[in-house]
């Protein structure tokens, strides 16, 4: 209610003060006391609206009647024509005008004041949650009383709530990481030194040990003398730009020190960029490869023949990989894998091909000469004079050599994956299965044990097979075995063995007779 009564207070006081002044000056005013009235009617309007306008208009009327009537004298009456209330009438007309037209402008701009205020609170929360979205707090620093204002968001950046900063230097002093400081005081004193303004990047170590990046930016304010006095400005959070950065410094330190050639095409077939191996080997420099085609680099014939065909695939989006023969400049004739990889844009649009080249010269001759090898091996193997068989791990013999086709007439084109095999070898079920069983139960590490192998004639020949394989493993045999033909042996043995019986038999009848003979010799007793 006395916010409600203010302006009728305002209106009853001012008319009152209005009076005391219009009768004391009443002599000079004479018939325009209304001047006075008028005055504060616009006053009161302004200040406390139409209502409290009107009620002054009221007041100064019937004041003004009674002045009017007081300033004619007694002898002489109201002129006949009405002029003082013709007078008296257009000035409360006049008033009523004004009291209108103030009470409008005053609302218009209280309008204007609310809606600068909600402009400006709306402006506040935006900024508000453009800090928070961008990680950026607003700082103040008072510096003759050396007092600092945060933002929120500039508390949350140093890992703290607004609660816990004491807005003492010293304080944020202790936040920053003890390596970065003497240099965040340098970078603040040179701001301050050559009104420049203040931008460094420095590292603050939160309550749990844990170190985030901060870029801090602001300027001073200096009085009529140059002495600074306050400095304002942000802070943000560079966490994930640092991340970046060195993201970026990494990828940028194993371009450049790879022994890859890398450089980067675009779909004109131009380089954009290369690493130092690339220049090395191709005796340039920056200025000299980079923004020229890849045929004045390479050469036309190997563009054309090599790199333009597998080019276009990758720029319409394939891998590419491929490896070549080419004489550089230097280091001569050299054995390269290359790959052409296509680089995109954000879009998904391809933006060019990355090349990469990798030098693998003594990697090639070292597997020509490991072939070399092989394929002698392979050769001593084949010529040996004792049979070598090899099996895979689903059983099925993968090496078969010359020898094994002599003794048994089974060539290497009938035997090596033949899943069949065995059952040839070996056609009684009941001796396959037992020799097979036993295999099983020996392992792979055996000397001398004799197998009775059915040649592709019909003949039985004896196999003395020594398996080495647990011992002595070979990359992608189960097993192997050297084996000996003994049947010639075997039956040499038992002729022998024949014909010594026959010998111990015959020895045995000499005996017999030369016994008998010797009895019938002896002299009677």
């Amino acid at each position: 209610m006395s916010i409600r009564l203010n302006p009728y207070v305002l209106a009853i006081t001012m008319v009152a003060m209005a009076t005391f002044v219009t009768y004391w000056l009443l002599p000079i005013f004479k018939a325009e006391t209304h001047v006075v009235f008028d005055a504060i009617v616009v006053v009161v309007a302004w200040y406390g609206g139409m209502k409290a306008g009107l009620l002054t208009v009221a007041l100064s009327t019937f004041i003004n009647s009674i002045f009017i009537l007081s300033i004619d004298s007694p002898q002489v009456p109201i002129s006949s024509d009405g002029g003082e209330r013709w007078h008296l009438l257009s000035s409360t007309f006049s008033a009523l005008l004004v009291v209108f037209l103030t009470s409008k402008l005053h609302a218009a701009r209280q309008r204007v004041e609310q809606l600068g205020i909600r402009q400006m609170q709306e402006k506040e929360s935006q900024l508000h949650m453009a800090g928070q979205a961008a990680q950026m707090g607003i700082w103040d620093w008072d510096m003759v009383s050396g007092a600092i204002t945060w933002s929120v968001e500039h508390a949350a950046i140093f890992g703290l709530v607004l609660d816990e900063f004491d807005g003492k230097y010293r304080t944020f002093e202790s936040c920053i990481h003890p390596d970065d400081l003497a240099g965040l005081d340098r970078a603040v004193d040179r701001a301050i030194q050559r009104r420049m303004i203040y931008q460094h990047e420095y590292r603050v170590v939160w309550g749990d040990g844990s170190i985030h990046w901060v870029e801090g930016r602001g300027q001073a304010l200096y009085d009529a003398t140059g002495r600074p006095i306050r400095m304002s400005g942000i802070a943000l959070n560079i966490d994930r730009r640092k991340e970046a950065e060195l993201a970026l410094q990494r990828y940028e330190h194993i371009f450049a020190t790879t022994p890859d050639l890398i450089a980067l095409v675009d779909p004109t077939y131009t380089y954009q960029m290369v690493n130092q191996a690339y220049l090395r080997r191709f005796q340039k420099r920056p200025g000299e490869i980079i923004g020229y085609p890849i045929a004045e680099i390479v050469g036309k014939e190997v563009f054309e023949t090599e790199c333009k065909p597998r080019l276009d695939r990758a720029l319409a989006g394939e891998r590419v990989q491929f490896d070549l023969w080419y004489d550089f400049p230097i280091a001569k004739q050299r054995y390269l894998s290359i790959t052409y990889t296509p680089y995109r844009e954000t879009d998904r649009s391809i933006a060019g091909v990355m090349v990469s080249i990798r030098d693998i010269t003594n990697l090639q001759q070292a597997e020509t000469e490991l072939q070399q090898r092989e394929e002698h091996l392979r050769q001593i193997l084949q010529q040996m004079p004792v049979m070598l068989d090899a099996f895979d791990a689903d059983g099925n013999i993968i090496c078969w050599n010359q020898e094994c086709e002599r003794i048994t007439g089974f060539s290497a084109e009938e035997v090596v994956g033949n899943p069949s095999i065995m059952e040839l070898f070996y056609p009684g079920a009941a001796y396959r299965q037992q020799m097979m069983a036993a295999w099983a139960e020996r392992g792979n590490d055996y000397r001398n044990w004799e197998w009775d192998v059915t040649c592709k004639d019909g003949t039985i020949c004896t196999i003395s097979w020594s398996n080495l394989s647990d011992r002595f493993p070979v990359p992608g045999w189960a097993a192997w075995g050297i084996g000996v033909d003994v049947t010639e042996r075997n039956q040499n043995i038992d002729a022998l063995s024949s014909l010594n019986a026959d010998l111990e038999s015959q020895l045995a009848d000499c005996r017999a007779r030369l016994a008998k003979q010797s009895q019938q010799h002896e002299p009677p007793e």
